[in-house]
Protein backbone atom coordinates (compact mmCIF):
# COMPACT_ATOMS: atom_id res chain seq x y z
CA UNK A 1 0.00 0.00 0.00
CA UNK A 2 1.42 3.34 -1.04
CA UNK A 3 0.59 6.17 1.40
CA UNK A 4 0.26 9.77 0.29
CA UNK A 5 1.69 12.41 2.60
CA UNK A 6 0.31 15.77 3.65
CA UNK A 7 1.92 19.20 3.27
CA UNK A 8 2.45 19.20 7.03
CA UNK A 9 4.74 16.17 6.66
CA UNK A 10 7.02 17.79 4.08
CA UNK A 11 9.03 20.10 6.36
CA UNK A 12 12.65 19.18 5.76
CA UNK A 13 11.76 16.63 3.03
CA UNK A 14 12.63 16.90 -0.67
CA UNK A 15 10.23 18.81 -3.01
CA UNK A 16 9.80 15.61 -4.96
CA UNK A 17 8.08 14.00 -1.94
CA UNK A 18 5.45 16.72 -1.51
CA UNK A 19 1.95 15.34 -2.17
CA UNK A 20 -1.43 16.08 -0.69
CA UNK A 21 -3.32 13.59 1.41
CA UNK A 22 -6.05 11.94 -0.59
CA UNK A 23 -9.63 11.85 0.57
CA UNK A 24 -10.52 8.74 2.51
CA UNK A 25 -13.55 6.59 1.93
CA UNK A 26 -16.73 7.93 3.49
CA UNK A 27 -20.08 6.62 4.76
CA UNK A 28 -18.70 3.62 6.65
CA UNK A 29 -21.06 1.80 8.99
CA UNK A 30 -21.02 2.99 12.56
CA UNK A 31 -19.70 0.70 15.21
CA UNK A 32 -18.73 1.72 18.74
CA UNK A 33 -18.75 -0.33 21.97
CA UNK A 34 -20.42 1.42 24.86
CA UNK A 35 -17.42 0.97 27.11
CA UNK A 36 -15.07 2.68 24.66
CA UNK A 37 -17.67 5.42 24.12
CA UNK A 38 -17.85 6.19 27.85
CA UNK A 39 -14.04 6.18 28.08
CA UNK A 40 -13.84 8.62 25.17
CA UNK A 41 -16.38 11.04 26.65
CA UNK A 42 -14.82 10.95 30.11
CA UNK A 43 -11.32 11.59 28.82
CA UNK A 44 -12.53 14.22 26.34
CA UNK A 45 -14.24 16.08 29.19
CA UNK A 46 -11.09 15.82 31.25
CA UNK A 47 -8.92 17.08 28.39
CA UNK A 48 -11.19 20.09 27.86
CA UNK A 49 -11.07 20.91 31.58
CA UNK A 50 -7.28 20.59 31.73
CA UNK A 51 -6.78 22.76 28.63
CA UNK A 52 -8.60 25.62 30.37
CA UNK A 53 -6.01 25.83 33.14
CA UNK A 54 -3.81 28.97 32.78
CA UNK A 55 -0.16 28.38 31.90
CA UNK A 56 1.50 31.40 33.56
CA UNK A 57 5.00 30.67 34.85
CA UNK A 58 3.97 31.73 38.35
CA UNK A 59 1.43 28.90 38.46
CA UNK A 60 3.60 26.07 37.17
CA UNK A 61 4.07 23.23 39.60
CA UNK A 62 6.88 23.67 42.06
CA UNK A 63 8.72 20.60 40.81
CA UNK A 64 9.06 22.16 37.37
CA UNK A 65 10.59 25.25 38.92
CA UNK A 66 12.97 23.05 40.90
CA UNK A 67 14.01 21.35 37.68
CA UNK A 68 14.74 24.63 35.96
CA UNK A 69 16.85 25.73 38.89
CA UNK A 70 18.84 22.50 38.59
CA UNK A 71 20.05 23.24 35.06
CA UNK A 72 23.41 25.01 35.60
CA UNK A 73 26.45 24.40 33.44
CA UNK A 74 28.38 21.27 34.27
CA UNK A 75 31.17 23.36 35.76
CA UNK A 76 28.71 24.85 38.26
CA UNK A 77 27.38 21.51 39.57
CA UNK A 78 28.21 20.52 43.15
CA UNK A 79 31.30 18.36 43.50
CA UNK A 80 30.68 14.58 43.43
CA UNK A 81 27.13 15.14 42.10
CA UNK A 82 26.20 12.30 39.73
CA UNK A 83 25.12 13.73 36.38
CA UNK A 84 23.67 12.41 33.16
CA UNK A 85 23.17 13.72 29.63
CA UNK A 86 19.54 14.79 29.22
CA UNK A 87 17.56 15.91 26.20
CA UNK A 88 14.94 18.41 27.35
CA UNK A 89 12.10 18.40 24.82
CA UNK A 90 9.32 20.99 24.69
CA UNK A 91 6.12 19.70 23.08
CA UNK A 92 2.68 21.13 22.37
CA UNK A 93 -0.38 19.04 21.61
CA UNK A 94 -4.02 18.20 22.17
CA UNK A 95 -3.37 15.09 24.27
CA UNK A 96 -2.90 16.27 27.89
CA UNK A 97 -1.76 19.66 26.61
CA UNK A 98 1.79 21.06 26.70
CA UNK A 99 4.57 18.99 28.22
CA UNK A 100 8.30 19.03 28.90
CA UNK A 101 10.22 15.77 28.57
CA UNK A 102 13.56 14.92 30.19
CA UNK A 103 14.99 11.92 28.33
CA UNK A 104 18.20 10.12 29.26
CA UNK A 105 19.65 6.63 29.16
CA UNK A 106 19.49 6.84 32.98
CA UNK A 107 15.98 8.25 33.49
CA UNK A 108 12.80 9.68 32.04
CA UNK A 109 10.43 12.42 33.17
CA UNK A 110 7.35 14.00 31.56
CA UNK A 111 6.03 17.23 33.10
CA UNK A 112 2.52 18.21 31.93
CA UNK A 113 2.70 21.92 32.59
CA UNK A 114 -1.03 22.73 32.37
CA UNK A 115 -2.27 19.57 34.08
CA UNK A 116 0.36 19.98 36.83
CA UNK A 117 1.02 16.27 36.53
CA UNK A 118 4.37 14.46 36.29
CA UNK A 119 5.52 10.94 35.52
CA UNK A 120 9.11 10.01 36.29
CA UNK A 121 11.41 6.99 36.46
CA UNK A 122 15.16 6.40 36.83
CA UNK A 123 17.81 3.82 37.49
CA UNK A 124 18.54 1.65 39.37
CA UNK A 125 15.02 0.33 40.15
CA UNK A 126 13.06 2.12 37.36
CA UNK A 127 9.90 2.45 39.44
CA UNK A 128 7.15 4.39 37.69
CA UNK A 129 6.10 7.38 39.83
CA UNK A 130 3.20 9.74 39.16
CA UNK A 131 2.84 12.90 41.22
CA UNK A 132 0.89 16.14 41.35
CA UNK A 133 2.27 18.88 43.57
CA UNK A 134 -0.96 20.91 43.36
CA UNK A 135 -2.84 17.99 44.95
CA UNK A 136 0.14 16.87 47.05
CA UNK A 137 -0.47 13.36 45.70
CA UNK A 138 1.96 10.65 44.59
CA UNK A 139 1.63 7.09 43.34
CA UNK A 140 4.53 4.68 42.64
CA UNK A 141 4.42 1.25 41.08
CA UNK A 142 6.56 -1.21 39.15
CA UNK A 143 6.59 -1.37 35.38
CA UNK A 144 5.06 -4.86 35.50
CA UNK A 145 2.20 -3.78 37.78
CA UNK A 146 1.53 -0.62 35.80
CA UNK A 147 1.19 -2.67 32.61
CA UNK A 148 -1.44 -4.77 34.39
CA UNK A 149 -3.35 -1.70 35.58
CA UNK A 150 -3.31 -0.04 32.14
CA UNK A 151 -5.16 3.13 33.22
CA UNK A 152 -7.80 5.23 31.48
CA UNK A 153 -5.21 7.54 29.95
CA UNK A 154 -3.36 4.67 28.28
CA UNK A 155 -6.54 3.14 26.89
CA UNK A 156 -7.68 6.49 25.50
CA UNK A 157 -4.25 7.13 23.97
CA UNK A 158 -4.43 3.87 22.06
CA UNK A 159 -7.86 4.72 20.64
CA UNK A 160 -6.80 8.27 19.81
CA UNK A 161 -3.46 7.51 18.11
CA UNK A 162 -3.92 4.19 16.30
CA UNK A 163 -6.30 2.48 13.87
CA UNK A 164 -8.19 -0.44 15.42
CA UNK A 165 -6.06 -2.87 13.37
CA UNK A 166 -3.04 -1.75 11.38
CA UNK A 167 0.34 -2.55 9.88
CA UNK A 168 3.55 -0.47 9.84
CA UNK A 169 5.06 1.20 6.78
CA UNK A 170 8.13 3.40 6.45
CA UNK A 171 7.54 7.11 5.88
CA UNK A 172 9.77 10.08 4.92
CA UNK A 173 12.74 11.25 6.97
CA UNK A 174 12.73 14.90 8.05
CA UNK A 175 14.22 17.44 10.46
CA UNK A 176 12.13 18.41 13.52
CA UNK A 177 13.45 20.99 16.01
CA UNK A 178 16.96 20.41 14.68
CA UNK A 179 16.76 16.62 15.06
CA UNK A 180 16.89 14.06 12.26
CA UNK A 181 13.89 11.74 12.41
CA UNK A 182 12.64 8.57 10.81
CA UNK A 183 8.92 8.03 10.17
CA UNK A 184 6.66 5.06 10.79
CA UNK A 185 3.12 4.99 9.40
CA UNK A 186 0.43 2.97 11.18
CA UNK A 187 -1.99 2.15 8.34
CA UNK A 188 -5.43 0.61 8.95
CA UNK A 189 -6.05 -2.81 7.45
CA UNK A 190 -8.65 -2.57 4.68
CA UNK A 191 -10.82 -5.35 6.07
CA UNK A 192 -11.85 -3.26 9.11
CA UNK A 193 -13.01 -0.16 7.19
CA UNK A 194 -16.71 -1.10 7.20
CA UNK A 195 -16.74 -1.44 10.99
CA UNK A 196 -15.35 2.04 11.65
CA UNK A 197 -16.95 5.46 11.90
CA UNK A 198 -15.67 8.58 10.17
CA UNK A 199 -13.98 9.96 13.30
CA UNK A 200 -11.91 6.79 13.89
CA UNK A 201 -8.20 6.85 13.07
CA UNK A 202 -7.39 5.39 9.64
CA UNK A 203 -3.70 6.29 9.60
CA UNK A 204 -1.09 7.82 11.93
CA UNK A 205 2.50 8.93 11.43
CA UNK A 206 5.14 8.72 14.19
CA UNK A 207 8.33 10.76 13.68
CA UNK A 208 11.09 9.21 15.82
CA UNK A 209 14.37 10.92 16.73
CA UNK A 210 17.44 9.24 15.25
CA UNK A 211 19.60 10.46 18.16
CA UNK A 212 17.58 10.65 21.39
CA UNK A 213 17.66 7.27 23.15
CA UNK A 214 14.99 5.56 25.19
CA UNK A 215 16.17 3.37 28.05
CA UNK A 216 15.09 -0.28 27.48
CA UNK A 217 13.01 -0.10 30.67
CA UNK A 218 11.00 2.84 29.29
CA UNK A 219 10.60 1.14 25.92
CA UNK A 220 9.05 -1.75 27.84
CA UNK A 221 6.80 0.54 29.88
CA UNK A 222 5.51 2.75 27.04
CA UNK A 223 5.21 -0.25 24.77
CA UNK A 224 1.90 -1.10 26.43
CA UNK A 225 0.41 1.94 24.70
CA UNK A 226 2.68 2.81 21.79
CA UNK A 227 4.13 -0.65 20.95
CA UNK A 228 7.80 -1.46 21.47
CA UNK A 229 8.61 -0.75 17.81
CA UNK A 230 7.60 2.91 18.25
CA UNK A 231 9.25 3.30 21.67
CA UNK A 232 12.86 2.50 20.85
CA UNK A 233 13.41 6.19 20.05
CA UNK A 234 11.67 9.33 21.33
CA UNK A 235 8.69 10.53 19.26
CA UNK A 236 8.97 14.19 18.23
CA UNK A 237 5.75 14.49 16.23
CA UNK A 238 2.59 12.41 15.79
CA UNK A 239 -0.02 13.12 13.09
CA UNK A 240 -3.30 11.24 12.56
CA UNK A 241 -5.90 11.07 9.78
CA UNK A 242 -9.47 9.82 10.25
CA UNK A 243 -11.79 8.08 7.80
CA UNK A 244 -13.19 11.45 6.69
CA UNK A 245 -9.68 12.53 5.62
CA UNK A 246 -9.23 15.06 8.44
CA UNK A 247 -5.67 15.57 9.66
CA UNK A 248 -4.71 16.31 13.26
CA UNK A 249 -1.30 16.89 14.84
CA UNK A 250 -1.49 15.10 18.19
CA UNK A 251 1.73 16.67 19.43
CA UNK A 252 4.62 18.64 17.99
CA UNK A 253 8.15 19.28 19.30
CA UNK A 254 8.96 22.99 19.29
CA UNK A 255 12.36 23.02 21.01
CA UNK A 256 15.11 20.62 22.17
CA UNK A 257 18.01 21.28 24.55
CA UNK A 258 20.89 18.92 25.34
CA UNK A 259 21.92 19.37 28.98
CA UNK A 260 24.13 17.86 31.66
CA UNK A 261 21.91 17.52 34.76
CA UNK A 262 22.07 15.87 38.18
CA UNK A 263 20.58 12.37 38.13
CA UNK A 264 18.45 13.54 41.07
CA UNK A 265 16.42 15.66 38.63
CA UNK A 266 14.34 12.50 38.07
CA UNK A 267 13.48 12.15 41.78
CA UNK A 268 10.01 13.26 42.99
CA UNK A 269 9.76 15.97 45.67
CA UNK A 270 9.15 15.09 49.32
CA UNK A 271 6.01 15.82 51.35
CA UNK A 272 3.45 14.23 49.00
CA UNK A 273 0.66 11.89 50.10
CA UNK A 274 0.56 8.35 48.69
CA UNK A 275 -2.66 7.48 46.82
CA UNK A 276 -3.80 4.23 45.24
CA UNK A 277 -3.80 4.93 41.49
CA UNK A 278 -2.40 7.04 38.67
CA UNK A 279 -5.87 8.44 37.92
CA UNK A 280 -6.19 9.74 41.48
CA UNK A 281 -2.93 11.64 41.08
CA UNK A 282 -3.97 13.21 37.80
CA UNK A 283 -7.63 13.95 38.56
CA UNK A 284 -8.48 13.28 42.18
CA UNK A 285 -11.42 11.18 43.37
CA UNK A 286 -13.89 14.07 43.46
CA UNK A 287 -13.44 15.02 39.81
CA UNK A 288 -13.60 11.40 38.61
CA UNK A 289 -16.81 10.79 40.58
CA UNK A 290 -18.40 14.05 39.41
CA UNK A 291 -17.73 13.31 35.74
CA UNK A 292 -19.03 9.75 35.96
CA UNK A 293 -22.10 10.94 37.90
CA UNK A 294 -22.89 13.67 35.36
CA UNK A 295 -22.51 11.25 32.46
CA UNK A 296 -24.84 8.80 34.20
CA UNK A 297 -27.50 11.47 34.66
CA UNK A 298 -27.18 12.51 31.03
CA UNK A 299 -27.63 8.99 29.71
CA UNK A 300 -30.53 8.38 32.10
CA UNK A 301 -32.43 11.40 30.74
CA UNK A 302 -32.29 10.22 27.13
Amino acid sequence: MKVKRSDAEDSGASPRSATKVGKFEKNHALHLASKAFCSFIILSSIGTWLSAVPSQASKLESRQIEVRKSEPNKSELPKNEKTTTVWKIYQKGDFMGDRELYVSKDGYMAVYTKAKYTITSRKPDWKITFYNTARKAIYSTTIAQSKKNFGLRSRFAKESFFPAKYHLEDGPKMIIAGQKTSCKYCVADKNIAKTQQKTDVERSAFYLSDEIPMAPQMTDYFGQTWTSELCKKQSLRVVTWDYAGRQKTKFETVKIEKLELPLAVFDPPSGLQQVSSEDQVMLGNDLINDIVDDLGKGFGNK
